[in-house]
């Protein structure tokens, strides 16, 4: 037995390890973010925000109606504009959400969703004022 057998082998065993778990860590990765995906575009959210618990990369993490529920899939500028006390709904197979804030005798509505601008995905934010007298509540 050579002594430059014995050395290789350790080495390929070592490469081929690390090959094999960066394909499951790129594979796995993408499988669970692809999971996610379709799990949000196919939930109705619905309801009024409590609390604005955090920020996870940019993307809010809100209390609805003492539920945590992680928003994903959302514009950053979502929880610069969205307020405890605000009503949000998503249609199920949708990626656009709307807000709802009440002003005195007004309503705004801001709708949050990706279009694509220039050939690249951007957040499309559009903001409407309703106000109609009489109002009620």
């Amino acid at each position: 037995m050579k002594l430059s057998n014995l050395r290789s082998k350790p080495l390929i065993w070592g490469i081929a390890f690390f090959v094999t778990g960066v394909f499951f860590l790129l594979y796995g990765s993408s499988v669970i973010s692809a999971k996610s995906y379709s799990k949000y575009l196919n939930s109705q959210i619905s309801g009024t925000v409590q609390d604005i618990e955090g920020f996870n990369r940019g993307f809010p993490i809100l209390s609805i109606d003492r539920n945590n529920l992680y928003i994903h899939y959302l514009p950053p500028e979502f929880g610069k504009y969205i307020l405890p006390g605000d009503s949000i709904f998503k249609p199920k197979g949708s990626l656009a959400v709307t807000s709802f804030r009440k002003h005195k005798l007004c309503v705004e509505s801001i709708v949050w969703k990706y279009s694509i601008i220039n050939g690249y995905e951007q957040p499309d934010i559009t903001k409407k004022t309703i106000c109609k007298y009489p109002f009620t509540f």
